[in-house]
C-alpha cells in the first residue's frame, strides 16, 4: 500500500533480512487503517501524508488516536 510507504520505509526490516516486507492484509476490510492520528507519536506527522495520498488518490480510510480500536 503506498500511504503506508508515506511512513514506513519498506526497506528496513528490523527482525530478519531476508524478509521482504508484506503489504497485502487478510482482505477483511476494505478500507486503509491510519494509526497515530493526531496523536503524541513520532509517526503521527508523516500519517497526515498518507491521509492526503488517500483523499488524492479517492482511497476509503479510517484515522485512529493513539489508545482508540475498531471492532470488526
Amino acid at each position: 500500500m503506498d500511504a503506508y510507504k508515506l511512513v514506513d520505509n519498506p526497506n528496513i526490516h528490523p527482525y530478519d533480512e531476508s524478509n521482504e516486507t508484506l503489504w497485502d492484509g487478510l482482505d477483511i476490510i476494505d478500507y486503509v487503517i491510519m494509526p497515530h492520528w493526531d496523536s503524541n507519536h513520532p509517526e503521527s506527522k508523516a500519517i497526515d501524508s498518507a491521509i492526503k495520498y488517500c483523499e488524492d488518490n479517492t482511497l476509503e480510510y479510517k484515522k485512529l488516536r493513539d489508545g482508540e480500536v475498531i471492532i470488526i
